[in-house]
């Protein structure tokens, strides 16, 4: 298989966003069963992906299975991240993770930020720089959007992404775990761009109009009127008896 590769100037120009130098970027698409990864390297103003892969402990998914399973995780991330610490030494090594999100299951929800909790223990101690991301910002980033080509049969989302990084970066995926690598082959990709805004978490306040201010501030009077007003109805009605 040929080695997939683009110069910095190039990939730059897709992404619309200054691209860094001599930096590795670890993409990985965080689950409780399968773990897609994919590492890029820039170097000498080129681009090139060195590997991509999986840490797959799903044969571990019974309910007895659990800290073992666990216990498999954390010693499969540590001997990637030592492999990798180890090939290249000197570099600066950026993970980007994609951040958990609330799909609906609650105990899925519970196992994955347990997944995220144990491999960010490890991976920090290996990494210059570790960041989780949201998917849609990781999409966002990169430009993405769905096909509306009709002869393709794109019936998911990971098919539409699937296919937006082979027409737009020429990256293809096939193969057993295809879908998870290519997630994290998009998480990669950001890993590479020289922005330090990218992965900090900012809270945005709502400005607050004047005019919204005077409407809540007198609703909140009327609130607290109303009880006044009704025990004094209620005096009275005593008065009378």
């Amino acid at each position: 298989m040929n080695q997939w590769m683009i110069d910095v100037e190039n990939l730059g120009v897709l992404l619309n966003k200054p691209i860094k130098d001599n930096v590795i970027s670890v993409g990985v698409d965080l689950a409780s069963n399968v773990t897609g990864l994919c590492i890029f390297q820039s170097i000498n103003d080129k681009v090139i992906k060195l590997s991509e892969g999986a840490i797959d402990v799903s044969v571990l998914s019974r309910g007895d299975m659990r800290y073992v399973k666990m216990d498999t995780f954390l010693d499969k991330t540590e001997q990637f991240f030592k492999g990798l610490r180890q090939a290249y030494p000197d570099n600066e090594i950026v993970v980007v993770v994609e951040d958990c999100y609330f799909a609906g299951k609650v105990e899925s929800f519970q196992r994955l930020c347990e997944y995220h909790a144990l491999f960010y223990s490890i991976a920090r101690h290996y990494s210059s720089k570790l960041f989780f991301i949201p998917p849609t910002e990781c999409r966002n980033l990169l430009g993405f959007a769905k096909s509306i080509d009709k002869n393709k049969k794109l019936d998911t989302l990971k098919d539409h992404i699937r296919f937006f990084l082979f027409s737009k970066f020429n990256l293809s995926f096939a193969g057993k775990h295809c879908e998870d690598i290519a997630d994290a082959s998009a998480l990669g990709l950001v890993g590479l761009i020289d922005d330090d805004s990218i992965g900090v978490a900012t809270i945005k306040r709502k400005n607050t109009s004047k005019h919204k201010r005077k409407k809540l501030n007198s609703a909140y009077k009327k609130i607290i009127k109303k009880p006044r007003k009704i025990k004094k109805t209620i005096d009275k009605s005593k008065k009378k008896c």
